[in-house]
């Protein structure tokens, strides 16, 4: 469930963890807020633990007895899922979106998040909405932008998607 800022999603995360079921899949997923170290590309594993110590190093944040497996990362930030399905944004923000203002590279996940923000907002601004807000908007564009799209263009993005499915075809 979506537990506001990051501070208060890793405490609500850590407060699951000690008085939740233990049934329950819960897992912590936050921006990376910038580029992540040189991820293994193809052990599972060592990506995870690559996650958690992103984490217990950018952040701060204990992570002692948290198994990797439960962390993920939206790279750099969540507005990458958003930017990867322009026609979906076109579609929300109508008359004086300019998707030519939007982020160009195949892969989301590499573009500076300055950048994003910068050219999301060119590409928003002139919209009756107006110019993207995280707090009035995201929610809203998440619900609408195809996951096909976004896994195209950001790849942690998929990789969380697939092993999200995993878990739950497993229980």
């Amino acid at each position: 469930m979506p537990s506001g800022g990051r501070t208060q999603t890793f405490d609500a995360f850590v407060n699951e963890l000690r008085l939740g079921d233990s049934e329950t899949l819960c897992i912590l997923l936050v921006d990376s807020e910038e580029g992540l170290s040189a991820e293994p590309r193809y052990n599972p594993g060592a990506k995870a633990q690559s996650r958690k110590r992103h984490l217990e190093q950018r952040d701060g944040w204990d992570l002692s007895g948290v198994a990797a497996e439960q962390i993920h990362l939206m790279v750099r930030c969540m507005e990458a899922w958003i930017v990867a399905d322009s026609e979906a944004l076109a579609s929300w923000y109508g008359q004086g979106f300019h998707a030519n203002r939007l982020p160009q590279r195949q892969n989301l996940e590499e573009e500076p998040k300055r950048d994003l923000f910068d050219k999301l907002g060119r590409a928003t601004g002139e919209t009756q909405k107006g110019t993207y807000e995280k707090i009035g908007h995201a929610s809203k564009l998440l619900a609408i932008v195809s996951p096909e799209k976004v896994a195209v263009r950001c790849p942690c993005y998929k990789e969380f998607t697939e092993w999200l499915s995993a878990q739950i075809e497993d229980a």
